[in-house]
């Protein structure tokens, strides 16, 4: 259930989809209710600012929409369509992620703390200062993406980086490991421990890398 902040909260743009608008509207007026957009494309939209706690955005595509300062809060965009989407600043706290697609798109800013970004395609996309504490982030490709400033604490990190990925900045502790690719998209080296520790160093990023404890 959300919190009812988005009233008297309006969308700066309505989405191009008749359904899509006609669905934003109706959940506009049911304050006690959680947006339910499942498959729904939203493109042209401008969510900026919007309460969307607990959404229900399973395969929606949100494709180049404004979701400048949003609050997802639980929500649930598993296998949506995020790319070129403006998320800066938004909140993603306990928000599950798995298979979506974040290509190109900017979340400088965001908290993805406690969230589960699972198997996403994050290439080309821009975290800046973005927090990641206790996140699970696994099977995600971020070649070519900027992770400066991030946080990462206690965090499940296991990923695909690239010669083009900036991690200048980048600090916290992490367990896992990071695969490197050659542009032709094939894993070349996969560091952990140690070995990813200095790595991160040689390139402006402060990550301690924790080990599993031993079983007795």
């Amino acid at each position: 259930m959300s919190s009812g902040r988005r009233d008297p909260w309006r969308p700066a743009q309505l989405p191009f989809d008749a359904e899509a608008a006609w669905r934003l509207e109706a959940w506009l007026q049911s304050p006690d209710e959680s947006f339910n957009a499942i498959g729904v494309d939203l493109r042209g939209s401008d969510l900026s600012g919007a309460d969307l706690s607990e959404a229900w955005l399973t395969y929606a595509v949100l494709s180049s929409v404004s979701l400048r300062g949003v609050e997802l809060h639980r929500a649930h965009l598993e296998a949506a369509d995020l790319s070129d989407a403006d998320l800066t600043g938004a909140s993603l706290t306990r928000t599950t992620l798995d298979d979506a697609r974040l290509c190109r798109t900017r979340l400088d800013g965001a908290d993805l703390s406690s969230s589960s970004v699972y198997d996403v395609d994050a290439r080309l996309s821009s975290f800046r200062g973005a927090r990641f504490v206790a996140a699970s982030v696994e099977r995600t490709d971020f070649c070519g993406a900027d992770l400066s400033d991030a946080v990462l604490q206690t965090t499940a990190f296991v990923v695909r980086f690239d010669a083009q990925t900036v991690v200048d900045g980048l600090q916290g502790a992490m367990s896992g490991s990071v695969s490197l690719v050659g542009e032709d998209g094939e894993m070349q080296r996969e560091l952990r421990g140690v070995e990813l520790e200095q790595w991160f160093a040689a390139r402006g990023a402060r990550v301690e890398v924790l080990t599993p404890r031993a079983r007795l």
